[in-house]
């Protein structure tokens, strides 16, 4: 294991107790985009009362859902055949969702159906990023949503919603953000103070 790893891993370990201590609303429902969620509720020790769990969703159709989300979570998960060599499922024909992290649309589905029924409609918050086909439309549909939300961005739209990151200023979006920064256990969502975002809404 190179040192770097292990140091991150151990500063991350240290943070994560921390974190865990700090955060209040330890049910709240995280709908996210893409995997940015997942690894904030694993860090956090948060249970999954969300579907949206090792997957991605193209900001479009991401913000069709969470704009109607009590619908489609009662909508019944289909299989679409595409040629990816991952499952995807859609939603009401019209909101596909990419399993990138699922062996077969049987497990994906069954994932899903488990998640969607733990959601708090009244304990939501929704992580976005400017990926996967986001543009000036979809930020005006962002702007829209009635629950607590925040967009990471490459873009500085001095919008307080939304969260800036420099380091892609020169880029059409921002990168993965789970990934560390440096060595000491940061990762680059950590920007942002997520644990006061839901403790505070």
């Amino acid at each position: 294991m190179k040192i770097k790893t292990l140091s991150n891993m151990i500063f991350r370990y240290v943070k994560n107790k921390y974190l865990r201590i700090k955060l209040k609303n330890k049910n709240a429902s995280i709908i996210a985009n893409n995997c940015n969620g997942s690894f904030i509720m694993h860090d956090l020790h948060m249970k999954f009362n969300t579907p949206t769990v090792n997957l991605f969703i193209e900001a479009p159709d991401f913000i069709e859902f969470v704009n109607n989300l009590d619908f489609y979570l009662k909508c019944e998960l289909e299989e679409k055949q595409t040629k990816e060599n991952y499952p995807i499922g859609v939603l009401d024909n019209k909101v596909v969702i990419h399993f990138l992290h699922y062996e077969s649309f049987e497990s994906a589905k069954e994932k899903w159906n488990i998640r969607k029924k733990r959601v708090d409609l009244n304990n939501v918050y929704i992580f976005m990023t400017d990926r996967d086909g986001f543009n000036l439309d979809t930020l005006k549909a962002f702007n829209e949503i009635k629950y607590p939300k925040v967009l990471f961005s490459h873009i500085d739209y001095q919008n307080e919603n939304i969260i800036y990151f420099p380091k892609y200023k020169n880029h059409k979006c921002v990168g993965i953000l789970s990934n560390y920064s440096g060595w000491f256990g940061k990762r680059e969502y950590d920007i942002f103070n997520y644990v006061d975002f839901l403790n505070d809404n």
